[in-house]
């Protein structure tokens, strides 16, 4: 099984700023993405990938069993 094909995660919690904590940090978010690649390659001198590695998962939610 590729490990890369299932970037899924669900989150179960009565408490939506949980919802929102996990999407800032595991979420799927291209702005943030492209400047954290634009970043990485200021710091190491090397010219931002076109085609760096998707960061972040697909996230579904439910604030209840």
């Amino acid at each position: 099984m590729n490990l890369e094909e299932n970037r899924r995660v669900l989150i179960i919690d009565d408490n939506e700023s949980i919802h929102a904590d996990f999407r800032k940090i595991i979420g799927t978010n291209g702005a943030h993405e492209n400047t954290l690649d634009s970043a990485t390659a200021a710091l190491f001198d090397e010219a931002p990938s076109a085609t760096a590695p998707q960061r972040g998962y697909e996230i579904d939610t439910a604030r209840q069993g």
